[in-house]
């Protein structure tokens, strides 16, 4: 299934370096593009960012669908954001993976059925070279039928957020056609244990990402997805992704924190947006049951 993004701007100020206060919670082990030269993807480096961090702790990011850039300087991303012996997802694989990935997917689409309306309080943070942080606050609001709507409330922001809808905030689906799947054995995330899936999209284009999945052992749901979209559209060089997720009952699980990161290659050089997006405080109508 197609991955969902909604993802910033890029602001021409942003680079990828982390907070002074990052540096002070992490020291060196803070996840910057200094990741790479320690032998660590971005994705990896990433994934070892607690999931619950503050917004002032590390660096900001929101990934979503791309929007478009215009080579000015982005005015536009488009839119469309243990080890075991390892199985890989195949004619003959055990059963077991195949079972937890029909699972998970099958739960991904009736938390999406079962929602009849939402609503849900967005606070958007972003880094400034000198330390400070620029923010957003927002109200989304789902009616089934009739999409989601983004009200905001107040925004220090100089670049629009992108656009939502119910798939922006559940897990991306992992259809076996869609994706090369490695179950690594299980581990604990978040509080959680989980099963850790490797991901490598057979499709390499801007809707789908390779990285990893945490699925909740207890029920499939997802926990956290940390990864990078496989091909992003020029002039984008890279997107990352990292999004946490928790528990609403009746097997629905939504995002709580969504994380992304964007590089594109421009006239002037290279630029880089950071931002990362909190959701709080859901109310959930589920539609009636027969």
């Amino acid at each position: 299934m197609l991955i969902s993004l909604e993802f910033p701007y890029l602001p021409a100020q942003s680079d990828a370096t982390g907070s002074p206060k990052l540096q002070r919670e992490y020291g060196s082990r803070a996840p910057t593009s200094s990741s790479k030269e320690r032998g660590l993807t971005r994705s990896q480096a990433i994934a070892r960012v607690p999931a619950n961090a503050s917004p002032g702790m590390f660096l900001l990011l929101e990934r979503g669908g791309v929007k478009l850039i215009s080579t000015a300087f982005i005015a536009t991303c488009l839119m469309f954001l243990v080890p075991t012996a390892m199985v890989e997802v195949g004619a003959d694989s055990p059963p077991l993976l195949d079972e937890i990935v029909e699972s998970y997917d099958a739960g991904i689409v009736r938390t999406r059925s079962l929602i009849e309306s939402l609503s849900v309080s967005q606070i958007m943070v972003e880094p400034q070279k000198d330390g400070s942080n620029m923010r957003a606050r927002a109200v989304l609001t789902y009616v089934s039928g009739k999409g989601m709507k983004r009200e905001e409330l107040s925004s220090e922001l100089l670049y629009p957020v992108g656009r939502y809808t119910l798939e922006s905030l559940t897990g991306p689906e992992l259809g076996v056609d869609e994706y090369s799947l490695v179950l690594s054995g299980t581990e604990d995330m978040e509080g959680t244990l989980c099963y850790r899936i490797e991901v490598t999209a057979v499709a390499r284009d801007m809707h789908h990402f390779d990285g990893t999945v945490w699925i909740s052992v207890a029920d499939h749901g997802p926990v956290r997805v940390v990864g990078e979209i496989a091909n992003p559209p020029f002039p984008v060089i890279e997107i990352t992704l990292d999004k946490s997720f928790v528990p609403h009952g009746n097997g629905m699980w939504l995002v709580a924190r969504h994380s992304g990161e964007v590089e594109a290659n421009l006239l002037l050089g290279r630029k880089r947006a950071l931002r990362h997006i909190f959701y709080e405080g859901y109310s959930i109508v589920l539609i009636e049951q027969p």
